[in-house]
């Protein structure tokens, strides 16, 4: 039978060998959802890949059963494919919508999801606009209206106004001089906005910069 001094050696060891596992998978998981991200950040226009890297995200999810981030990442890439209105575009967002309600389970941050929400909603909307207006429109108006109520400073909710607001037709208050102050204030907001860590998202800015220089489109 193992003595008292024996057993004591035995739990240190026990204890610093699963730290230093449990602090290996963590910077394992880290360097693949930067690498992941890095990979959707440069996917230009083959849109195709996101739906490629959305899967491995999935992934990633399936196994870390604790964090939110990989299903709101495979979201996020999935909602981008769906939102080019391939065939697709309606079982792609409605993945991301169940990926987004699982990530928010897992204690992801509200507003953050709610964006994403409104990109699902409208990739549907684009299938048929004309059909899907009241419906999905509408769905997209509310997740933008809660995304900004529930975070204020949050950079992308704004970016998702503006965008909203520059996509309304000017007689019902909409075009881009109603939207050009909205996506200013989106830049300055991402100029102060603060992660709470490295793989928090941080899309948006350079968009909102691009939508700043389309007035003659609008």
């Amino acid at each position: 039978m193992m003595n008292r001094k024996a057993l004591l050696i035995f739990s240190i060891t026990l204890f610093f060998v699963m730290g230093i596992e449990a602090q290996t998978s963590n910077q394992k998981f880290k360097l693949n959802m930067k690498t992941l991200i890095q990979e959707a950040n440069s996917v230009g226009t083959n849109y195709d890949e996101f739906v490629v890297i959305g899967s491995k995200f999935e992934r990633i999810g399936n196994v870390e059963a604790k964090e939110w981030l990989p299903y709101y990442y495979a979201a996020y890439c999935y909602s981008m494919k769906a939102l080019r209105t391939s065939k697709e575009s309606e079982n792609l967002a409605n993945k991301a919508d169940k990926l987004l309600d699982m990530a928010l389970q897992r204690g992801g941050n509200k507003c953050e999801i709610l964006c994403l929400k409104s990109y699902a909603a409208t990739a549907r909307l684009l299938i048929d606009p004309q059909h899907n207006w009241m419906t999905e429109g509408k769905k997209s108006s509310e997740y933008i209206n809660q995304a900004v109520k529930s975070e204020p400073n949050n950079p992308r909710a704004c970016l998702l106004l503006g965008q909203s607001i520059l996509n309304t037709p000017k007689e019902y208050g909409g075009g881009y001089d109603a939207a050009k102050n909205i996506l200013e204030k989106a830049l300055e907001k991402f100029k102060t906005f603060k992660a709470p860590n490295e793989l928090y998202p941080n899309w948006g800015e350079q968009y909102a910069r691009y939508l700043l220089t389309q007035k003659k489109s609008y």
